[in-house]
């Protein structure tokens, strides 16, 4: 399992997100009375059911609504309904990598729209949060893209032409820099008309 969660692509904080919903360890009304912090397990969203990691994410009303208008509805039908792990293995193996990562957006986006309701008192519209939260980590796999990953197409020393000195007194100078994962390297020539 933990293999095919650092395989979404996305963001690392969805990706911890995710493995800690894999885990339990989110902190739901029902960890929290186990231990003793909360003094009852019942969902304050709804007050219709115990709030468990599988209620918060996918049966309270705010879940309800993002799930309601997204394509995995069918498949949440027949996903098991014991553990978040379980639901999370069976839609890995049922979606592809790219619908993966759009499910488990949608799943923090619910998420997200708990919390905020709970901590803050602020009930937003779920399937708004969803469509941003998808946007969000679009967003991030680009930027990540073109910034890890290298460029091809490009040689090096392939310029627009040879050097040309300088006319007159004048000094020409060329830098050229370099950017690795662990060093970086600047480089400068000044030249003269005489080269």
């Amino acid at each position: 399992m933990w293999q095919q969660v650092w395989k979404i692509q996305g963001s690392p904080k969805l990706c911890h997100f995710i493995w800690r919903a894999c885990k339990g360890s989110l902190a739901v009304r029902e960890r929290l009375h186990v231990r003793h912090v909360v003094p009852d397990a019942v969902c304050v969203v709804c007050g219709e059911a115990n709030e468990t990691i599988l209620h918060a994410l996918f049966e309270c009303e705010d879940p309800r609504d993002i799930w309601a208008h997204s394509d995995f509805r069918d498949l949440l039908l027949a996903a098991p309904s014991t553990t978040f792990a379980e639901r999370f293995e069976r839609m890995a193996g049922k979606v592809s990598n790219m619908e993966l990562q759009t499910f488990c957006t949608l799943v923090w986006a619910a998420w997200f729209c708990r919390n905020e309701r709970i901590h803050n008192g602020v009930p937003l519209a779920p399937s708004q949060v969803a469509v941003n939260f998808l946007k969000l980590v679009h967003d991030h796999q680009e930027y990540a893209t073109s910034v890890f990953e290298p460029i091809t197409g490009l040689d090096a020393g392939v310029g627009t032409g040879g050097w040309t000195c300088p006319q007159g007194d004048w000094v020409k100078a060329n830098t050229d820099a370099h950017v690795g994962v662990v060093d970086v390297g600047l480089g400068t020539v000044v030249r003269d008309n005489e080269g």
